[in-house]
């Protein structure tokens, strides 16, 4: 004789699959964040390659992160056109955005689209385009200290940083800037390269004592990319996930300025200051301690 099922039997059962599915629905998470983080390790160290490419090919020398103004001067804060004739149909306008680090090492990547954070949010405030052509997505961000900078001058590839995901979760859609990037804004006829002890170039690093620009976190919710922390390709092209802004730090924590790139977090993650230094003894300006190429310690 079959029997149904009881009312208590049906509300233990949906009792019993409620519990598992909680106790399921955490780890499912936990491992699809695992794979976004796998695959963004991926391309970004596929980047770094590409980069590592185009200095063997152009005199060990790093591409640039500062574009030449109108004017022919150095602009650090001059976003970037990606690629250059998305928007703006100038030959002479896309050719100085061309030597932006993004466009530059394009022929060494197999697919640009590998630039962009996986799972990324696109910025806000976005440029449109009347010439029917896609802007790039760029979630990488590009150590600008390293801006024209020799790769045999750099003092220890496995430690100073080339590439990192440094607005957390936030894909540049068309326009980018470099961060970090030097403050250079003299004619582009003189050198603008990192200098360890001086300003970057004559402009006297633009009347500042920090002879890198600061981050503009306009728009980034969080700098985690994945989970509490982030990707960093070093110059050597080693790439590793790393953790940054630790719950319990907060604002009031003091985080070490060669273990973490940012000085200060609210308590989601987003950075609000750096720590600048200089060697001892110096009265050069400061430049951002973590991604200074003449750092030797970890």
């Amino acid at each position: 004789m079959k029997r149904a099922f009881t009312l208590i039997e049906l509300l233990v059962v949906i009792a019993i699959i409620a519990i598992l599915a909680a106790i399921l629905f955490p780890v499912f998470a936990q491992a699809k964040e695992a794979a976004k983080k796998t695959q963004g390790l991926s391309q970004i160290k596929q980047t770094g390659t590409a980069i590592s490419i185009y200095s063997a090919d152009n005199d060990d020398l790093f591409p640039l992160a500062v574009i030449m103004n109108a004017g022919g001067n150095w602009q650090f804060n001059l976003t970037a056109e990606v690629p250059t004739d998305w928007r703006i149909n100038n030959p002479v306008t896309n050719q100085r955005h061309a030597s932006f680090w993004a466009n530059s090492v394009q022929p060494y990547i197999k697919s640009v689209q590998m630039m962009a954070h996986p799972s990324g949010e696109d910025m806000t405030g976005v440029a449109t385009t009347t010439l029917g052509r896609l802007p790039l997505k760029l979630g990488i961000n590009y150590n600008g200290i390293l801006h024209g900078y020799s790769g045999t001058a750099v003092a220890a590839p496995s430690i100073t940083p080339i590439l990192w995901f440094g607005q957390g979760r936030t894909n540049w859609v068309g326009q980018a800037m470099a961060v970090p990037t030097l403050r250079c804004s003299a004619p582009a006829t003189t050198p603008c390269l990192f200098n360890p002890t001086g300003y970057p170039d004559s402009s006297n690093g633009s009347g500042s004592q920090f002879g890198t620009a600061w981050f503009t976190p306009g728009g980034i919710q969080t700098h985690w990319a994945y989970g509490q922390g982030t990707v960093f390709v070093r110059t050597d092209t080693s790439a590793k996930f790393r953790n940054i802004g630790r719950p319990g730090g907060g604002a009031q924590g003091t985080f070490d300025m060669l273990q973490d790139p940012y000085s200060a977090y609210d308590a989601r993650g987003r950075a609000s200051s750096y720590t600048g230094c200089r060697p001892t003894g110096s009265t050069g300006p400061f430049y951002w301690c973590f991604f200074r190429p003449d750092r030797e310690t970890q």
